[in-house]
């Protein structure tokens, strides 16, 4: 129970009319935690129970102060912790694949941890997917200082992060590709995964025919996960290897089939590859 002490003057009916004083302990109603509320607030964090109860406490059982409160606690904790494990490698991870409006221009974000357990936590993979898609919204931004949407950067929630999982994270690089605005097609492919983010992640451009894009789109998304497998280093190494979907031709041969199938006045070409 929480007591304050306070001193208060009382007049002694002695002849000297003397002042003494003396101390009364005046306690404060504790909070009562609203188990409800410590449910949720447990269900939604995923952090334990005494500091859900402790978040309830300092927020007088207002539920959004205490998640803000958790969340800064989790940043604070997450920051110091982060300067202490600045030595230990972190050698896992996943790489997010992000897609602007437009589908002008695509990035991929790699985001490195310590374990595979923690390559595969979802709120590790979700980070690394809104990295990616706010990076495609804002390629001129620092990784670290990348705006999430939500007026959080990137480092800071990453400190949540670390403060909640106790591992290493590090943004490690993105990269960017962009198409041509009138003529270009932009295609990424995640490889063995239902999300936007794993271990290996492409982004293919092609350069088509003004107004060709939504016949091309599914083509380059092909070459993207042609290219998620046979590897190649340049665009001409590309276009030599066996197309992975059609051994009998090489890719440039199956693009020159594509622009005669699909009645094209212009070649479909490739401008770029990332992987």
């Amino acid at each position: 129970m929480f007591g304050l002490r306070i001193a208060s003057a009382l007049r002694l009916s002695s002849g000297c009319g003397g002042v003494a004083f003396r101390t009364q302990r005046l306690f404060s109603t504790p909070v009562k935690v609203d188990t409800k509320l410590l449910s949720k607030l447990r269900k939604d964090t995923e952090l334990s129970m005494s500091k859900c109860k402790e978040a309830l406490v300092t927020a007088a059982n207002d539920y959004d102060k205490a998640l803000e409160w958790l969340q800064e606690r989790m940043q604070a904790d997450g920051a110091a912790k982060s300067a202490k494990l600045e030595g230990r490698v972190a050698a896992e991870g996943v790489v997010g694949l992000g897609i602007s409006a437009d589908g002008l221009t695509g990035t991929v974000v790699e985001v490195n941890c310590e374990t595979d357990f923690v390559s595969k936590n979802q709120e590790f993979r979700e980070l690394v997917q809104t990295a990616a898609t706010q990076y495609a919204m804002n390629t001129q931004a620092p990784l670290e200082s990348l705006d999430m949407g939500d007026g959080q950067t990137l480092q800071t929630r990453i400190d949540a992060l670390v403060g909640k999982l106790g591992e290493r994270i590090t943004a490690r690089r993105a990269s960017v590709v962009t198409a041509p605005q009138d003529t270009g097609v932009l295609a990424g492919y995640v490889h063995g995964s239902k999300d936007q983010c794993g271990k290996i992640v492409t982004m293919v451009t092609l350069n088509s025919e003004p107004g060709s894009a939504e016949v091309v789109r599914p083509i380059a998304r092909q070459i993207a996960s042609h290219v998620a497998g046979m590897r190649p280093q340049s665009v001409a190494e590309l276009l030599s290897q066996d197309y992975l979907f059609n051994p009998d031709v090489t890719v440039s041969q199956f693009l020159v089939n594509l622009q005669t199938e699909k009645s094209l006045l212009q070649p479909i070409t490739v401008n770029s590859i990332e992987r």
